[in-house]
């Protein structure tokens, strides 16, 4: 499984990035909520984000797990959650 975790982190982090129409608030945040599909999606992400955070601090076995946060925050679960599971699948 270690080599389709590290495909589906690099993915998740070439994909949202290149998607990205700049961190400026007074375009990111409108734009994340601009419609009722736009805010479904914004807010699934986000309980999602939180649940992963609540997970990974139950973890025993992954060192760093400040590091996961820093991941979710700067590109996305999408990059974290994957690093998580490699990190975890090694630690076993």
């Amino acid at each position: 499984m270690k080599p389709v975790y590290i495909a589906l982190a690099v993915i998740g982090f070439l994909l949202p990035l290149s998607q990205l129409p700049g961190l400026h608030p007074t375009t990111f945040f409108p734009q994340a909520f601009a419609n009722p599909v736009a805010s479904m999606f914004t807010f699934d992400l986000l309980i999602s984000c939180l649940a992963f955070w609540v997970l990974l601090f139950t973890q025993q076995r992954v060192r760093h797990r400040w590091a996961y946060v820093v991941m979710t925050l700067l590109v996305g679960l999408s990059f974290a959650l994957p690093m998580f599971l490699l990190a975890r699948e090694r630690a076993s």
